[in-house]
């Protein structure tokens, strides 16, 4: 294994350093075009004169694009949760009667939304060799299971007390509710993707943070 190591880092460093040579040979034609015009190199749009352009990559990380996604995912689940708030909330204002249940519902439906938005960013923000050692970040992941719980309880409690609306508010209200199952069934499997993958002692902290 030692001899194998060492053969290995040979290789790359003798790469690395025939890349460098590789680098210097081609300096001094880009420094002539400097000393000829007395300006640097443009970059850019524009700078293509010589054949080739000198400007920003035109292929990002993947990470980046991940990361840029599931941002983009959670600020969709929160938008879509807090329209189904705002709705329900104009459908209290509509019924005296049951009004304040549905007013309680909602405004618990968009502060659990919040605290699971948090959750989640810390579960996609982990460290990839943290993650690989001891796998995902399962404290968060049972506390946005548990808050998921407290949500389905709450839409139990309006599929009790719905009944009592007229058909036109029956029926908005029932789009509400469908809105918010399926911000729940993402979020679900959000939580089903972050543990997957190899950890060496992830089972063993998934039982602990039980």
């Amino acid at each position: 294994m030692l001899i194998l190591s060492l053969f290995l880092v040979g290789n790359v460093y003798a790469g690395s350093k025939q890349s460098g040579q590789q680098q210097n040979i081609n300096q001094p034609e880009e420094q002539l075009m400097v000393n000829q015009t007395g300006n640097q190199p443009q970059t850019g749009q524009g700078a293509n004169q010589g054949g080739f352009q000198i400007g920003e990559p035109e292929f990002q990380g993947g990470d980046s694009q991940g990361q840029s996604q599931d941002n983009g995912n959670g600020i969709q689940n929160r938008s879509q949760v807090a329209n189904a708030v705002q709705t329900m909330l104009r459908i209290a204002e509509n019924n005296s009667g049951i009004g304040e249940q549905i007013r309680i519902i909602a405004q618990t439906q968009l502060r659990n939304q919040e605290q699971i938005d948090a959750k989640l960013e810390r579960i996609k923000n982990r460290n990839s060799i943290t993650k690989f050692l001891i796998g995902a970040d399962y404290t968060s992941v049972n506390d946005i299971e548990k808050i998921l719980e407290e949500n389905e309880d709450k839409i139990n409690q309006l599929e009790e007390i719905k009944g009592q609306l007229n058909e036109e508010d029956l029926q908005v209200l029932n789009e509400q509710i469908e809105k918010i199952e399926e911000v729940s069934l993402e979020i679900q499997n959000t939580l089903e993707s972050s543990q997957k993958g190899f950890s060496l002692l992830g089972w063993l902290f998934k039982i602990i943070k039980a």
